[in-house]
């Protein structure tokens, strides 16, 4: 881990000072090999007792704003294929399918 470069973000959302959410993301700048300019959200969460309430967007709103800084051109992200809350949220995000496969083999 000390030797990977990159950068890891976090950020928390605060509702009359609780926490409401979080996101977080990295940009490694390539795997496998590649060189990308690609981050990778790594979760994203909002409190129950906050949702609806803009968190989430309020989140990605400041997440891609810092990616921008980043010189990130894209932020890809991973979920459960069932999780239809998530994919809704991440549809409404302006996220859409990736070319690429991810492939998966037990040990």
């Amino acid at each position: 881990m000390l030797n990977r470069s990159g950068v890891r973000l976090s950020l928390m959302a605060e509702i009359d000072g609780m926490p409401a959410g979080f996101v977080m993301a990295r940009v490694d700048y390539g795997e496998f090999g590649q060189t990308a300019d690609e981050a990778v959200m790594e979760a994203i969460g909002v409190d129950p007792a906050y949702a609806g309430q803009g968190v989430g967007r309020a989140l990605m709103s400041q997440l891609m704003g810092n990616l921008t800084v980043l010189r990130a051109g894209a932020v890809r992200s991973e979920t459960d294929w069932n999780d239809i809350g998530l994919i809704g949220f991440l549809d409404a995000m302006e996220f859409a399918p990736a070319q690429k496969i991810s492939l998966r083999r037990p040990v």
